[in-house]
Formats: structure tokens, sequence, C-alpha cells
């Protein structure tokens, strides 16, 4: 009886958890409807110190895109300020949010190099290990910077294969197209990877030819038609 009870008092407190969240979304969207950014932004705080305390992580990614939206908005070095974000909570993060950091760490220098590549192709080299303020990187440290972070989120395979990706819908959702959600975490960073502008212009410009690009990076049935290269395949394993 104790066991039945103890379950019952557990499916009330998720289901509760749960309304509380979608209560607290339902007021941010309701700020932004009005134009209200500031109160948005607070609202989405609250929920932060929220799933801090439930330590529910796929909510506190969440929070991270509509804080980056605000911080855009409401600060001039909100740039710096999502980057130092990232790197915060990634080192606290279970793995397989961790990986997720990870990737969305690598695609925000990815933006960061291709908005200012101009000046940055032109700053004196940086000698040494790669600084951590990146504002004064050269093109050689955005580049192993990216590597390093988009191979990290592939890092933990196993794990990543076992971890269903619907685990993450409440942030996947968020994309500009819909997502296949039946597979598992590793398949969609992989995905991630293999889409990012390091490696596509990597593989166009020295590896395949316009044709073997195209099968690369068009749909199922032309990626299985291609016979790829063992150098493909280090890219992923390591």
């Amino acid at each position: 009886m104790k066991h039945i009870l103890l379950l019952i008092a557990l499916i009330f407190s998720v289901a509760a958890t749960s309304q509380n969240y979608k209560n607290h979304w339902q007021k941010v969207i309701a700020f932004e409807e009005e134009g209200l950014t500031k109160p948005a932004n607070e609202e989405v705080n609250k929920i932060y110190v929220l799933a801090k305390k439930d330590r529910n992580e796929p909510q506190l990614l969440k929070t991270f895109f509509f804080r980056a939206k605000y911080m855009q908005l409401l600060e001039e070095d909100a740039q710096i300020k999502i980057v130092e974000g990232l790197v915060k909570e990634r080192k606290n993060a279970s793995p397989g949010t961790k990986a997720i950091i990870e990737s969305l760490y690598a695609g925000m220098l990815e933006k960061i190099y291709s908005r200012n590549s101009y000046q940055i192709d032109r700053r004196t080299k940086v000698e040494g290990t790669t600084p951590e303020d990146f504002l004064i990187w050269d093109t050689k440290n955005f580049e192993s910077e990216i590597e390093a972070a988009y191979k990290h989120s592939l890092m933990e395979r196993e794990l990543l294969y076992n971890i269903p990706l619907a685990a993450y819908k409440e942030i996947i959702d968020f994309g500009p197209m819909p997502v296949k959600m039946e597979r598992s975490l590793y398949d969609f960073l992989a995905e991630q990877y293999l889409n990012s502008k390091s490696v596509i212009q990597e593989y166009t410009d020295k590896t395949f030819s316009d044709v073997q690009a195209r099968q690369l990076f068009g749909d199922s049935s032309q990626f299985m038609a291609l016979a790829l290269s063992d150098s493909i395949g280090k890219h992923l394993a390591n």
C-alpha cells in the first residue's frame, strides 16, 4: 500500500511540476505577444531558477534560447554573455545535455566567425594555446575551437545512442525545420556536425567532387549511394 501511495504522490508531483512550467511559459508568450521584452525576460529567469532547482535540463536549455534572444535585444555585449553562459552551463551538465551544449557552442562560434570573418582573418596570429577571450581569437583559433566542440559533442557515442532524441523535445522543436524525433541524440548531433559550415567547407573544397558533395549533404538515398573514403569516418570517430 505504501508503494502505491508513493507512486501516486510521484505522479501528481511530476504533473504539478509540468503544469508549473507550462504556466510560466504561457506568461512568457503573452508578454512577447504584447512586445514586453523585459517582463518576458524576467519570467524566463524565473523558469531558469526553477529548472536549476529541479535539475530539469531540457527546461534549462529551453531558457537558454529565450535568454539569448532577449540579451540580443536588451544588452550591448550580448554575444559575449551568451558564449560565457554556454561555457558555464556545460561544466556541470549531464553527458547528454553537455553534448547538446557543445554542439550549440560550436554553432555559436561558427556564426560569430561568419559575421566577422573579414576582421578576424586579418588579426595578428595568436601564438600558443587558444586564449579564453574569443574576442582576440584569430582564424586558426576559431577553426580549432569549433572542430573540438563538435567532436566533444559526439565523444560519448554509446551513451548518446541510448538517449532518445524525444527526451529533449522541448528544445529540438525550436529549430526552423521539422526534426525526425524517432532516433537517438547521437544521430541528431552527428547530423548537426555534418551540416556544419566547417565540415561542408572542408569536404567540398578538399575532398569531394561537386557530385559527391551533393550526395553527402543530400537526402538519405543519395547519401547511401555515396562511397565514402575513410577520412569522413575519422571525423565521427575522433
